[in-house]
C-alpha cells in the first residue's frame, strides 16, 4: 500500500469486500479438500488415483 493512499471511500471499501470474500472463499475450497481427503483415507470415498 502507497503511504499516500487516501481515505478509503465506498468502492476501497467494496474492493476490500471482494478481496475478504475471495479469501474465504479459497480458505472454505481448502477446507472442502482436506475433508475431502480425510474421507478417501477413512475409506468412505472412492478415490479415482489409487
Amino acid at each position: 500500500m502507497k503511504p499516500t493512499t487516501p481515505k478509503p471511500t465506498q468502492r476501497h471499501k467494496r474492493a476490500f469486500l471482494t478481496e475478504d470474500m475471495e479469501i474465504r472463499a479459497k480458505e472454505i475450497s481448502q477446507d472442502q479438500e482436506k475433508s475431502r481427503q480425510f474421507l478417501i483415507r477413512a475409506g468412505l470415498l472412492t478415490s479415482s488415483d489409487h
